[in-house]
């Protein structure tokens, strides 16, 4: 389940305190818990002087885990954000794997009942594992997302494309005649969008949907895609604690890949607080 790891590692946006929207007239109040998903983005930034640390942790079929690490912050205000994601798993033996750089850009705030829009750009970096058939030092992002609130009802999209522009396939053996590259470029596109229902103030309900259009490389200098499907029904619940504000929540993803169907148990924790007054 590394796919959905890389997921939630570099797609994790900021939380509560992002700037909440104001509705239309006709329009239920704003919500109380926004831009705390877990693996579909939404499209509201940290407003002034309030920064955030998010921490996940999942464990799928098979014993093997992940945790990550993601702080954000304003640069220095409402319209631009700077954020970075740290992953740790067992996979490089518990120590510190892929980091992920972010800067997100608030287009359009969806004040007035209107969707929300903040495009992002991620500057990937890559561990290098050693029992790994693909190795790629430094990658990129683009993603896409889009909010709109309905009532009681919050619907996301986001539309995005990680690229590694040079990943190395040398550890495939080739004819000396061929001469094959040992470099290829791995383009991955990906869809997602989520409904996440207030059932109280401060509890929701989530259901969220991730797909992968994932290149691997099956030769040397040789590529072929898959695509993979997630789904991933959840909740998160908080409390406001003064000029604070604690999210936490949990998940059970479901990833399908290649004919099979794997699961995990996924937690997520957010503390909100000021860093200036």
């Amino acid at each position: 389940m590394r796919r959905l790891v890389l997921v939630v590692a570099v797609t994790w946006p900021a939380g509560a305190g992002a700037q909440q929207p104001t509705g239309a007239a006709t329009s239920a109040r704003p919500f109380e818990i926004v831009d705390n998903s877990f693996l579909v983005e939404e499209a509201y930034n940290q407003e002034a002087g309030i920064f955030q640390n998010i921490f996940g942790a999942l464990r799928e079929e098979g014993g093997q885990w992940a945790a990550t690490f993601t702080q954000e912050w304003p640069a220095p205000n409402v319209r631009h954000q700077l954020s970075y994601a740290l992953v740790f798993d067992n996979e490089g033996r518990g120590s510190m794997g892929d980091v992920a750089i972010n800067y997100r850009y608030q287009l359009r705030t969806g004040e007035g009942g209107g969707t929300a829009l903040s495009p992002r750009i991620s500057l990937l970096l890559r561990a290098r594992r050693e029992h790994s058939l693909e190795a790629a030092r430094v990658g990129l992002e683009l993603n896409f997302p889009a909010s709109r609130q309905f009532g009681n009802i919050y619907l996301h999209g986001n539309a995005g494309v990680r690229m590694y522009p040079q990943v190395e396939s040398s550890v495939f053996p080739s004819p000396v005649e061929l001469q094959a590259p040992h470099d290829v470029a791995l383009v991955n596109p990906f869809l997602a969008g989520s409904a996440i229902l207030r059932v109280k103030p401060m509890l929701n309900l989530m259901f969220e949907s991730v797909v992968l259009f994932e290149e691997r490389i099956v030769a040397r200098a040789r590529t072929a895609r898959d695509t993979t499907v997630i789904l991933s029904p959840g909740t998160r619940f908080g409390w406001d604690l003064g000029d604070h504000q604690l999210i936490l929540g949990a998940a059970v993803p479901f990833e399908h890949a290649s004919g099979e169907t794997n699961s995990g148990v996924f937690g997520y924790a957010s503390w909100e607080l000021p860093f200036r007054r």
